[in-house]
């Protein structure tokens, strides 16, 4: 049996961390809402 991460469900996958909430690219999507929504209200501050 090979001992690598995969990112997809199987039969022989077991589960090594956490919850299943956001997929990665979910986690982009958010990153890049709040730097956005940061980056414009500092502009609104500091200009």
């Amino acid at each position: 049996m090979n001992k690598c991460v995969v990112s997809k469900r199987g039969p022989t996958v077991t589960k090594i961390s956490g919850m299943t909430i956001l997929d990665n690219d979910a986690v982009n999507a958010v990153s890049v809402l709040l730097t956005s929504v940061i980056t414009a209200y500092a502009c609104i501050f500091f200009f």
